[in-house]
């Protein structure tokens, strides 16, 4: 019990001895990254109404939400909580020469890193309690979520447990390594022995969600397992955090097959330093990987039937012959003209049912306004023109009587809704097109008769109080598109602030390496090395393994995200352009990362490195 005593005062005072930076960075990442984890765990049930009945994909897709946000966030706090790692073993193996043993260097590095840690997750957990109601009230405001739910205290303790945990356990490990290997570590950075175990884990991750999308489209009669889902969700992530060590040996061994001296110095820095390496990896290949998983499931979305006609709404104006039926003196058309929500109005002539030909209307419109709004063939400006029944060409055209003008028209030709056809759905006029006679104003004009009524257009989402029955699409095209732009917005929020926590991530550990850059980099130049070639090989052994491990992220995340579409029984389109940006994004933070460590490397060397080297 003396000895525990020991080690724990020990790790407590070396803990105290800390950097005032390192304690900084620690406790308020510690604290930041557990109020954004608690917060990610109460936004699955902010997103719902509290009546709605929970079917069990929804609550598999709350389960995965939760775990996309909270994962970039627990390896920030991992991180954090191994800051000076290299430093800090280094002082460890040398207290087990000393004659520390394996359990006292344990508890000396679980104290060291938990008196920061804990401090950080206490004040993350009190401001969970004091701001979650503000913040989630906020999402409600702006239409991002439905409902505040009451605190889980129960879930968020035992994450906070959790994390408090997986960081000590982080900062064990070293400590038990055995005597020879201390004696190595205490010199230099050791070489441990490399395993390969979490890349095939990722490889098979990726096997399993692909055989497993062919398959859940063939159990349409039957629940699917949620089985190979969850392998390929949660292996997906264990491998993304475990195999950068082994992605930086590959690309280690790559570089040192190349001729020159800036490969090969590169080489063998990533091979040395890859336990660090994948560490600075981790943090930005699960925000990537989150953020590819986002996108290829929203993408469902969008190919909706629903969304699909509605967006047609958005995007086309709506004309109407029939709706405002009042006398369109300059007056009244002015008046329609200021009203929210109307892009346009002109005088223009009812829509009539022709008393000369049954299932035959008549419409007057210009072929201009028609184009704005459909795929128009066949049009004239001159004379009526027919749009036949389901695009067949009639026996015979039709003459017909409208406003007390008879006419003949005189051709054929069609419109088109592409997205409304292809959809199913749209305005309830869409139907009115077949057997219809279009008549262009001019006509009418010739013929003396004056207009009876205003033509308008109505904006986009648009909701005038004098067309209530004439919604631009129906209203449940409406609540879709208003749902999926909360979607939308969700999405792009929340990928933008797991790549920030990345990207945070790699900073926080490239600074935190700098020392143990300086000191490998000392030690190069006293054996001659040209400061070009250590900058060049610098720049290499960063850069490549971030834009390797962000490469594997986007195609890892598409992966598991179309299984989980596939689990769903629905299909997404490839979001080749959203994730073409992503990993492009990905790749510009990670050039400015490898930039980052460049800066210091030409100093003069100072005599006490050259001495200890």
């Amino acid at each position: 019990m003396t000895a525990v005593s020991t080690g724990a005062a020990l790790g407590l005072r070396l803990a105290l001895r800390a950097g005032r930076a390192r304690a900084v960075t620690v406790v308020a990442s510690a604290a930041g990254g557990l109020l954004v984890l608690l917060l990610s765990l109460d936004l699955p049930y902010a997103l719902r109404n509290p009546e709605t009945f929970l079917q069990r994909d929804d609550k598999i897709a709350y389960l995965i939400l939760s775990a996309v946000v909270a994962a970039p966030v627990v390896v920030l706090m991992l991180t954090t909580s191994r800051l000076s790692s290299a430093g800090r073993d280094r002082r460890l193996s040398r207290l087990r020469l000393m004659g520390l043993s394996r359990g006292n260097a344990a508890v000396v590095a679980l104290v060291e890193t938990l008196a920061l840690v804990t401090v950080g997750a206490a004040l993350g957990f009190a401001a969970w309690l004091t701001m979650r109601w503000t913040l989630l009230h906020l999402l409600v405001e702006h239409g991002c979520a439905k409902t505040v739910p009451p605190a889980h205290v129960t879930w968020a303790v035992a994450a906070t447990v959790g994390v408090l945990l997986a960081a000590g356990l982080s900062s064990v490990a070293p400590a038990l390594r055995s005597a020879r290997s201390a004696l190595s570590q205490a010199r230099t950075v050791g070489r441990a022995r490399h395993v390969w175990w979490p890349l095939a884990l990722l490889v098979v991750a990726l096997v399993v969600g692909l055989l497993a999308t062919s398959a859940y489209r063939g159990q349409n009669d039957q629940p699917p397992s949620v089985l190979p889902l969850a392998f390929c969700f949660f292996a997906s992530i264990s491998g993304l955090v475990l195999a950068g060590s082994s992605l930086t040996t590959l690309l280690g061994r790559a570089l040192r097959r190349i001729p020159g001296a800036t490969a090969l110095l590169a080489g063998r820095r990533m091979e040395a330093d890859r336990s660090a390496t994948s560490r600075a990896l981790a943090g930005l290949v699960i925000a990537t990987f989150a953020a590819a998983f986002g996108l290829s499931v929203f993408t469902i979305f969008t190919t909706t039937p629903q969304y699909r006609s509605a967006q047609w709404a958005m995007q086309h104006e709506t004309v109407d012959m029939t709706q405002l039926q009042a006398p369109p003196d300059a007056a009244m058309l002015e008046r329609v003209r200021r009203t929210p929500g109307v892009t346009w109005a002109d005088a223009g002539w009812t829509t009539t049912q022709s008393t000369d030909v049954d299932g035959v209307s008549t419409t007057v419109i210009s072929c201009a306004r028609l184009r704005s709004v459909a795929t128009v063939s066949g049009c004239r400006d001159d004379s009526a023109w027919l749009v036949p029944s389901n695009s067949s060409r009639p026996k015979a055209l039709p003459t017909v009587s409208t406003h007390g003008v008879r006419l003949r028209a005189v051709s054929t030709g069609s419109v088109h809704f592409d997205a409304v056809a292809a959809g199913g759905n749209g305005p309830y006029w869409f139907d009115t097109w077949s057997n219809t006679v279009v008549v262009p104003p001019g006509v009418m004009q010739r013929a003396g008769v004056r207009p009876d009524a205003i033509v308008f257009g109505i904006a986009p989402g648009a909701r005038l109080p004098w067309t209530s029955d004439l919604p631009v699409a129906s209203s449940e095209d409406w609540d879709n598109y208003d749902n999926v732009a909360v979607y939308r917005t969700m999405t792009y929020t929340l990928i933008a602030a797991v790549i920030a926590v990345g990207l945070l991530t790699v900073v926080i550990n490239v600074i935190d390496r700098a020392a143990e850059r300086r000191r490998s980099v000392a030690a190069t130049r006293v054996l001659g090395t040209d400061v070009r070639v250590l900058r060049h090989a610098q720049f290499l052994g960063v850069v490549l393994p971030l834009l390797a491990g962000v490469t594997v992220a986007v195609v890892a995340g598409w992966v598991t995200g179309r299984t989980y579409l596939a689990f769903g029984d629905a299909l997404g389109s490839f979001p080749g352009t959203q994730l073409l940006l992503l990993w492009g994004g990905a790749c510009l933070g990670a050039v400015a990362v490898a930039a980052l460590t460049l800066p210091g490397l030409g100093r003069p060397l100072s005599a006490d490195l050259v001495r200890r080297e």
